[in-house]
């Protein structure tokens, strides 16, 4: 009987105290969402910047090798 009153005054008090640590946590929510996006979108952009600079790795060493053949035939 002692348990389920107490119990009952606990759900008393979470139902005061809720709503507002369900607005804490909504808002705690919708920031984390955002943080996540522009990590993605940071995380997308240098995956980009990675990808142009290996394509000019390549090209560079292309050029090089195409140098050093040239010079090897003269």
């Amino acid at each position: 009987m002692m348990l389920t009153r107490k119990a009952t005054l606990d759900d008393k008090k979470l139902s005061v105290l809720s709503p507002g640590l369900q607005a804490k946590f909504d808002a705690i929510k919708k920031q984390h969402a955002e943080e996540k996006k522009k990590l993605e979108e940071k995380r997308r952009i240098l995956a980009e910047e990675m990808a142009a600079f290996e394509r000019r790795k390549q090209l560079a060493e292309q050029a090089k090798q195409g140098n050093l053949t040239m010079k090897k035939k003269k």
